[in-house]
């Protein structure tokens, strides 16, 4: 298991969605599986919410700069 932490800025498009020039930051666990010395399975779990909202793609709730 990983705890990791995303970092960049949206500069192009991400699908229908142009470029939002935004920078965010997200945190994220990653977990992998290994069979012998090959990873059998991985999944990746991450804070869409912040991640939407920090690009501009969602509003911030009430009260929140």
């Amino acid at each position: 298991m990983l705890e990791i932490e995303w970092e960049g800025t949206m500069t192009g498009p991400w699908g229908d969605t142009p470029g939002t020039g935004r920078h965010q930051t997200t945190r994220a666990a990653w977990l992998l599986t290994f069979t012998g010395d090959a990873i059998s399975e991985s999944r990746h779990y991450f804070d869409s919410l912040a991640f939407m909202q920090q690009l501009g793609l969602l509003p911030q709730p009430a009260g929140v700069a």
